[in-house]
């Protein structure tokens, strides 16, 4: 019996150290990439432009849990509301272009938009890459407010403060997606 529980306490004296071992390399790995990514933000812009631009698949589960699901109106991987262009460029690199969501000229980074005013993010989208809407209705279904021609509303909780607006081009492909203050239509 002895020997039993002798054995039980080194198992779980291996599996703390085996848990602070983890920790404590994730903490230094974490400082080293800090320090680098300071010594790159004082660097000059040429520099700073190896950021890498966000991926994001509209179609997976993550998505529609992280975004369709959730409250992102203020912000979402990686662009907040209120953040400075220069700041989003040290994470995404530089602009890849720019281009025109729901009337906003927005400069696009990877498989995010972001509209700028007074070089502060103002909104942002996320711009999937060739998806038509078709693809986008069989992973998140139709929409739940009729709004009108070219743009579809997701919201099915009128407690939640949000609401989930998607901007169709007419050659039937997904333009943009946005998080939205709740949608209400006036009757």
């Amino acid at each position: 019996m002895k020997k039993i529980v002798i054995g039980i306490v080194l198992a779980f004296l291996l599996i703390a150290l085996i848990v602070a071992g983890t920790f404590l390399y994730q903490s230094i790995n974490s400082d080293y990439k800090g320090s680098n990514y300071n010594a790159e933000k004082k660097d000059s812009k040429k520099e700073r432009n190896n950021g890498t631009p966000p991926k994001i698949d509209v179609l997976s589960q993550q998505f529609s849990t992280e975004f369709m699901n959730n409250d992102v109106r203020h912000g979402y991987h990686k662009v907040k509301k209120g953040e400075h262009k220069d700041s989003v460029e040290e994470k995404f690199g530089e602009s890849q272009k720019e281009i025109e969501v729901a009337g906003a000229n927005a400069i696009q980074y990877g498989d995010i938009a972001v509209h700028f005013n007074n070089q502060k993010v103002d909104r942002f989208f996320i711009i999937p890459n060739n998806i038509t809407l078709q693809q986008f209705i069989q992973v998140h279904g139709t929409r739940t407010i009729n709004y009108n021609e070219g743009t579809m509303i997701y919201d099915d909780n009128p407690n939640n403060k949000f609401s989930v607006k998607v901007y169709i081009g007419n050659d039937g492909k997904i333009n943009g997606v946005e998080s939205i203050d709740q949608f209400t239509l006036n009757k």
